[in-house]
């Protein structure tokens, strides 16, 4: 009889703590990879792209009213700036949570639609991450400007196709230290 009580104080302490768990972490990655999250991604990375196409060349940090740079309403952080180097252009994409490290999960599946809105382009690109946990692709290409694809392709490949992103870890310069948007 004493058992009773203590096993059904066990089950709401235990539901309680489900709960509390699922609206604490579950939240913020059922927003993250909501489709509503994916179109605003498309539409400001898009929108990056073709910033960063306009300043070829300035690798100043951007400011917050800088469209190369942008934090999403998931809290998701994109950095774009496009250089040249030896011939080729080198565009390079920084992919960053602002609430702490990155994710290996959020980094990969972000980082290959960020490639599907590019992949009608002939690209190499090498993806790292660094001790900031912030992720790195630099994507290098020879053509004038990027053709980037709709929302529905790029989504559909997404669904369809998506494989992790073999990210590796780089060891920046200590002069260089990296900043993210965090």
């Amino acid at each position: 009889m004493y058992w009773l009580p203590v096993l059904i104080v066990i089950a709401v302490g235990a539901l309680v703590a489900y709960l509390w768990f699922r609206l604490t972490y579950g939240s913020p990655y059922r927003r993250m990879f909501s489709e509503e999250h994916f179109r605003e991604l498309h539409k400001r990375f898009v929108d990056a792209v073709r910033a960063a196409e306009e300043r070829i060349g300035d690798l100043t940090l951007p400011d917050e009213d800088d469209a190369r740079a942008f934090v999403t309403s998931a809290q998701f952080a994109v950095a774009v700036s496009l250089s040249l180097e030896e011939g080729s252009k080198a565009l390079h994409i920084s992919l960053s949570q602002t609430s702490g490290y990155t994710t290996s999960t959020v980094a990969s599946r972000l980082g290959f639609f960020v490639a599907a809105i590019l992949n009608q382009n002939s690209i190499t690109c090498s993806a790292f991450y660094t001790a900031s946990r912030v992720h790195h692709l630099v994507m290098t290409y020879d053509q004038d400007q990027l053709t980037v694809n709709s929302f529905d392709d790029s989504f559909g490949e997404y669904r369809a196709n998506y494989t992790p992103i073999p990210y590796s870890f780089e060891q920046l310069p200590e002069s260089g230290d990296e900043q993210s948007l965090s």
